[in-house]
């Protein structure tokens, strides 16, 4: 319930303020996950509390970068976010992976390149360059 609060209200401030709490909370949720064993991993993910946090999040991430227009560039991708957002995005990622599989992360994607504002006006090179999933992850392990 604290998450779907949190996610409310960095939703309608859409700022770093605004989501701090549910960036915080989710890291913990995150940190919850490291003590599970990669074998139990089917069974996380199928909780519905734990299932909604990931996705969610990255989906509000995705949107909050984005803004209500596309990026002007790759370089603007991350909008207001920062390198510990980042950190948090790229945690998020590799949990969706880890958990769900490559399959479902490709198919989580795939409604971005027609929903974000403007994108479809993009090639989807263009589209894709200027999504924060596209971010290079490596720097943020």
């Amino acid at each position: 319930p604290k998450i779907q609060q949190w996610m409310t209200t960095c939703q309608t401030t859409a700022d770093a303020g605004g989501c701090f709490a549910l960036f915080e909370g989710v890291r913990r949720v995150l940190r919850a996950k490291n003590s599970v064993s990669p074998r139990c991993f089917e069974r996380l993910g199928e909780l519905r509390s734990f299932s909604s946090t990931i996705w969610q999040t990255l989906d509000l991430m995705a949107k909050l970068a984005w803004g209500a227009q596309a990026p002007t560039s790759s370089a603007m991708k991350a909008g207001f976010l920062d390198a510990a957002d980042l950190s948090l995005y790229c945690t998020l990622k590799q949990t969706a992976t880890d958990v769900y599989g490559n399959n479902r992360w490709t198919a989580f994607l795939e409604p971005y390149f027609a929903s974000l504002p403007g994108a479809s006006k993009l090639s989807r090179d263009e589209a894709w360059d200027r999504m924060l999933f596209s971010e290079t992850c490596q720097q943020y392990y």
